[in-house]
């Protein structure tokens, strides 16, 4: 209705409010007008609460009077009950007001015949689709998204069996041709939103009254396709992004993140692949950017909305790539992670300590480590450059406690610049030698090839790969893909980690000889194993006598004794996990005079 028709309808219903409570207790025509204008205007009239319009909407929704079947033909039933639920949706404001205690006591306790009633009604829209079942599908929802919202209601709904799946069913809802109506109708838009938020509150509320299976539930519930239910929360996510100009249009992003949140937690890990899968970490990375120069452009006019939206993107990275392995971290970088944090620091070191904190905890602690990884550095280098060229970035890290965040992860990428500039000059790729120990000649054309199943060795010809597969190679395949298949770190990732470490070794040897001396005198050198640990900033060095598993330890050992080369152990974060590689020391005579020869020994 129009305003000016609702104020003609209240103004009508206040002469005799009495009276249309009584005619629309009566399921007739009549009856049906009368239960229209009381439930678009009662909060608009005085006395309607005392002459019990709460119990009128109530009597509608009695269990008993939800049909088994499809109504007969002029069965006024579903109609009373659609209009009774937009009668009690205008209570949402109410709901936890003490005034309305006892309206919101007497909901509470119909509750089981209102959402049998909900749940009719939207599964005889949805299975419909007919153009006009669209704003009643709208209406309807339009009940359980403001009653999801109310904390008295929440965990009735939560505890309903069936409604988290109906939320879904709902949520699905994705193409308006199915209802006739025409691309890009409003109605669609606002059911998409309305239910993006109340399937991100009953997850929630779900998860925090431990129910672990709740996301398998909805997964079921969408078809059992979790592709599906990730890359529908993408596409409305990048439709949202195009609108975003101002601090109130980009408060329409906040579900989608509170939703991705709950989608995206580690265990059961489907949703969460597939999330990953679809490119939902750059997706999401650029929404927060869209986010973040709409909040600095109108910083001043940023409300509390503003500021809970931005707080629901940290917290959604915050818990995401603190339990991802580095490639997470790559897609977000790569994205504009850092740049979003910059560009709305301002805004986001006046929130409150716990949401600073976990924004320290991305940039200072959780990054810097990975810059150990070619591809993530190279990501790192554009923000590093921007920092020192925009002007607002150098304004903000002026600023004690933003720059203290960010200044150890800047110093790293620079102190790591000269060393990845040596990594290119020697060509990765170029630092082989064949794997076959009875052959162990050094790849100078670049022309030995690779294993096809593992990626991480290399042969001069086909008879050394036939003899070092039945001597060794076999077993270790199979661990080597079964540990590739866990890290997902690219092929020039792995050899660009293995040649920094062995840089590292080759400027440090001096401290490792030392810790020999304190903490092993008198050990065997060749038992000795060099240990660097690059999850710390600085990476720290260490060195032990317990080297791999016996066979891996075997073949190092006989490779690096012709040589002189010790076993090395190198450990990287990933995730919320730590990942262990084992090769050759780099120089011929470690511990000796120091070669100048690299080798590629990685087991």
């Amino acid at each position: 209705m129009s305003e000016v028709h609702l104020d003609v309808v209240a103004r009508r219903v206040s002469a005799t409010p009495a009276s249309y409570i009584a005619r629309a207790r009566h399921q007739t025509r009549a009856g049906l007008g009368a239960l229209s204008d009381l439930s678009a205007v009662w909060t608009d009239v005085p006395d309607t609460v005392e002459l019990g319009v709460v119990d009128l909407f109530l009597s509608h929704l009695r269990p008993e009077t939800v049909p088994e079947d499809p109504p007969l033909q002029g069965h006024l039933g579903p109609e009373f009950a659609q209009q009774s639920l937009m009668g009690l949706t205008e209570m949402d404001r109410r709901l936890d007001d003490p005034e309305y205690l006892e309206q919101s006591a007497a909901i509470l306790a119909a509750w089981p015949g209102i959402f049998k009633w909900v749940h009719y009604l939207l599964k005889q829209y949805l299975a419909s689709r007919e153009r006009n079942d669209l704003p009643k599908l709208h209406n309807v929802f339009r009940f359980l998204d403001f009653y999801a919202q109310s904390q008295r209601f929440i965990v009735p709904m939560v505890l309903t069996p069936g409604c988290v799946e109906l939320v879904t069913e709902c949520w699905m809802v994705e193409d308006a041709s199915q209802f006739g109506a025409a691309k890009g109708d409003g109605i669609l838009s606002r059911v998409a939103t309305m239910t993006s938020r109340t399937l991100a509150i009953l997850l929630n509320q779900s998860t925090a009254r431990g129910k672990a299976d709740i996301n398998e539930r909805v997964v079921e519930a969408a078809g059992g396709d979790a592709e599906s239910v990730m890359q529908l929360l993408l596409r409305r996510t990048k439709r949202a992004i195009r609108s975003v100009r101002t601090p109130q249009e980009a408060f329409g992003l906040l579900w989608h993140f509170n939703l991705a949140g709950q989608l995206c937690r580690p265990v059961p890990p489907p949703l969460r692949r597939a999330f990953f899968d679809a490119g939902g970490v750059a997706v999401m990375t650029r929404a927060f950017v869209a986010i973040s120069s709409v909040i600095r452009q109108h910083f001043e006019e940023t409300t509390s909305t503003g500021m809970a939206l931005l707080s629901s993107c940290i917290i959604f990275f915050s818990h995401y790539l603190e339990a991802d392995d580095y490639l997470s971290i790559l897609h977000a970088i790569k994205a504009g992670l850092l740049h979003g944090f910059l560009e709305c620091a301002p805004a986001i070191w006046q929130m409150e300590q716990r949401i600073i904190d976990k924004v320290v905890a991305i940039v200072r602690d959780a990054l810097p480590p990975y810059l150990v990884y070619s591809s993530v550095f190279e990501a790192i280098l554009p923000f590093v450059e921007a920092v020192q060229s925009v002007a607002h970035f150098k304004q903000s890290l002026a600023n004690p406690a933003i720059g203290a965040a960010f200044e150890p992860l800047l110093t790293f990428a620079e102190r790591r610049r000269p060393e990845r500039q040596f990594e290119t000059g020697r060509n990765v790729e170029s630092v082989r030698s064949c794997v076959n120990r009875e052959c162990q000649r050094v790849d100078l054309t670049n022309s030995f090839k690779t294993c096809k199943a593992c990626q991480k060795v290399y042969y001069c010809s086909p008879e050394c790969q036939k003899i070092d597969w039945k001597a060794q190679h076999r077993e270790w395949c199979k661990v080597s893909r079964e540990e590739a298949s866990v890290g997902h770190r690219t092929r020039s990732d792995q050899n660009s980690v293995q040649l920094f470490a062995q840089r590292m070794a080759i400027q440090n040897v001096a401290i490792f000889r030392d810790l020999v001396k304190r903490d092993f005198p008198g050990t065997p050198i060749e038992k000795v194993v060099l240990c660097i640990d690059f999850s710390t900033i600085p990476e720290t060095y260490s060195v032990s006598t317990d080297g791999p598993e016996e066979d891996q330890q075997r073949i190092l050992e006989e490779r690096g004794r012709e040589r002189g080369c010790p076993i090395m152990q190198c450990c990287m974060r990933n995730g919320n996990t730590m990942e262990c590689i084992w090769l050759s020391a780099p120089m011929s005579n470690f511990w000796g005079t120091a070669g100048e020869q690299l080798i590629d020994d990685v087991v």
